[in-house]
């Protein structure tokens, strides 16, 4: 495997692990009282559109030209660390909201 496909099968692990993420949050978020949930929803959608915007990323690559690539190299990993830092900020904020108590139904 050249690394060109290497590269695109390792964004493909890190879009799948996205993906597991997201489902996991969508569940912990039932957990929590409208409010959070809302507050929640919101930070997922914001995210989940991170998400596709991260996988056209990766059909562009797939589809690249060798002169084209590195551009879309550069420009998928931009993309790619925004959605990093998302997922990030997303995971801490909700953590933080079930270490408060804040959100949780009693």
């Amino acid at each position: 495997m050249n690394t060109r496909d290497q590269y695109v099968e390792k964004l493909k692990a890190k879009l799948d692990e996205w993906n597991s993420e997201i489902e996991r949050l969508e569940k912990r978020a039932q957990q929590n009282s409208e409010t959070a949930k809302q507050e929640i929803a919101n930070q997922l959608t914001a995210l989940k559109e991170k998400r596709d915007r991260g996988s056209k990323k990766l059909e562009e690559l797939e589809g690249a030209t060798s002169e084209a690539w590195e551009s879309l190299k550069i420009g998928a990993m931009l993309v790619w660390d925004d959605i990093t830092d998302t997922v990030s900020h997303t995971k801490e904020s909700f953590q933080e909201g079930l270490q408060s108590g804040q959100g949780r139904q009693k």
